[in-house]
């Protein structure tokens, strides 16, 4: 399983936690990721805010992919939004 999640512009990482996957940049990813079927994980990221707009609306969306078959595939994807503020 993996998991990736690429920061929009406007971000920039600091951190991952768990930090047993990889970054470049705007871009984490998680390889090798064993999640048990009907359960969720949690991946906390920790970002900057670098846009010099105020008040715009940043969108992070972050994917699950797997080599199997997943008969749910609606919660393979985590959004989270927010306005920010100069």
């Amino acid at each position: 399983t993996t998991i990736r999640d690429f920061l929009p512009t406007g971000l920039s990482g600091i951190s991952a936690s768990p930090a047993w996957g990889t970054s470049n940049g705007n871009t984490f990813i998680w390889t090798g990721i064993s999640i048990p079927v009907n359960t969720a994980t949690s991946i906390v990221l920790t970002a900057m805010i670098i846009t010099g707009t105020p008040n715009i609306l940043l969108i992070n969306t972050a994917t699950v992919t797997g080599q199997y078959f997943d008969q749910n595939s609606a919660n393979n994807t985590g959004t989270a939004s927010f306005i920010a503020n100069d």
